[in-house]
């Protein structure tokens, strides 16, 4: 929902590191790094630069409201005073337009009232998760405009609780028990060629189908990072820090919902759990390195990657085993870059019969998204009786493709290919729109 991360260039040998989040906010919502504390136990003068920190943060919101002054005078007079109504009134507006609609100064509300009330907390007792939620909220809710690199600033100034015995323990993400009706291990019939090339060599030529770079991504510390456990609740807060999570095994299902919760929370419920009949849960296409700064360390951007005057847009994807990306296709070629576990992917080309959907409930346009099951023999229950039929001999699905994409492997999705995918185990991927 926030807005896309604009990578710029940068001088790494194996591609471009992803910048500072903060160098996108221009100067709206600097604070001088002097009142910048430090992450972990308070010191008193921690608690005095902590402080100094929230009384800028605070001037700096309210020396200038223009942004916010079509919210009304009422809800403008009682912003300093009472931040909490003001953001409940702030989200409501912000769930009475569809996404791209939302009027800006809602958008700039929700985040300056989020901030305030957040800067409320801080220090006052046990309420630092309540903080923490806040400012996460204001960044995945409403995009965080005007203050992106304000709350980077002030949560990295805020104490890391510690991690609990059983967390702080793990050293890898564990294995889960296979999920009873779902796929197992899949058999390749036509599968994706690799390539193993310099990432200097890669040429425009090699990105026209679907492909597999086995080595692009060997100098990312993420490969060995993001497979601890206890590396990510450093990160992240000890886990306090909130994320965007899917409820369901695929968007296209019925019951499929969404919640933002703490990153423990679904780390506890839904990875970590070892119960075989847990719901399914993932953190899907969400641009966590725009929230999470500090993680945009651990990958770059693949050389030959260009924006063509068009921001690059990085999502990051983890979820336990089982997560399905429904058949569908993107606007841009999209490199998916495989950090930690495997997926199953199945490609079909831009003109293949997949029976797309159209134009479903409330307006929604789905155009981009088949009816069909892609691992069901005969295409899944939302076929008709012919269409099931068709699919199952093979008609309009010639050409199609596979593979299982392993930890430190990029697949090349061209513009307009259909593409399936499911996780074979716990997993982290990071995807480039682009072009």
């Amino acid at each position: 929902m926030s807005p896309k991360l604009r990578l710029r260039d940068g001088t790494a040998q194996l591609g471009r590191r992803l910048p500072p989040a903060a160098a996108e906010q221009g100067a709206a919502d600097q604070v001088p790094a002097a009142a910048e504390g430090v992450r972990g136990v308070q010191s008193s003068t921690t608690t005095s630069n902590l402080q100094n920190l929230v009384d800028q943060a605070r001037n700096l919101i309210l020396s200038n409201t223009d942004d916010l002054r079509p919210c009304g005078a009422p809800a403008l007079a009682l912003l300093p005073h009472r931040p909490l109504p003001v953001l409940k009134l702030a989200h409501t507006k912000l769930h009475a337009y569809p996404w791209t609609a939302v009027p800006y100064h809602w958008r700039c509300l929700y985040t300056d009232a989020a901030i305030l009330h957040a800067l409320s907390l801080i220090g006052e007792g046990d309420t630092l998760p309540e903080a923490i939620k806040h400012l996460d909220h204001a960044i995945i809710i409403a995009g965080a405009p005007r203050r992106l690199s304000l709350i980077h600033r002030l949560l990295s100034s805020l104490p890391s609780p510690p991690l609990p015995d059983s967390l702080s323990a793990l050293t890898t993400w564990p294995p889960q028990p296979h999920k009873p009706g779902t796929p197992g291990e899949p058999t390749l019939r036509f599968p994706i060629p690799r390539l193993q090339l310099p990432p200097t060599s890669i040429t425009p030529s090699h990105l026209t189908r679907p492909v597999i770079l086995t080595n692009l991504l060997a100098s990312w510390p993420a490969l060995t990072n993001w497979s601890n456990p206890s590396y990510i609740l450093r990160h992240t807060h000890s886990g306090l820090r909130h994320v965007p999570i899917e409820l369901g095994r695929a968007y296209t299902d019925a019951g499929w919902g969404q919640r933002i919760l703490p990153l423990r929370e679904f780390l506890e419920l839904y990875i970590l759990s070892s119960h075989s009949g847990r719901e399914i849960a993932y953190l899907a296409q969400h641009d966590l390195l725009l929230q999470l700064p500090e993680l945009s360390e651990d990958i770059a951007l693949p050389g030959f990657i260009t924006d063509a005057g068009r921001p690059v847009a990085v999502n990051v994807w983890f979820g336990p085993e089982g997560t399905v990306s429904p058949l569908h296709t993107d606007p841009r070629d999209n490199v998916f870059a495989q950090v930690v576990g495997r997926k199953y992917v199945r490609l079909y080309p831009p003109g293949a019969d997949v029976l797309p959907r159209g134009v479903e409930a409330g307006g929604v346009d789905m155009g981009n998204t088949s009816r069909v099951e892609v691992e069901a023999v005969d295409g899944g229950e939302e076929l008709g009786e012919e269409e099931r039929r068709r699919w199952a001999e093979g008609a309009g699905r010639e050409g199609w493709v596979e593979a299982v994409v392993e930890a430190g492997e990029c697949l090349v999705i061209p513009k307009g290919w259909w593409h399936y995918v499911r996780s074979l185990e716990t997993s982290w991927s990071v995807s480039f729109w682009w072009g």
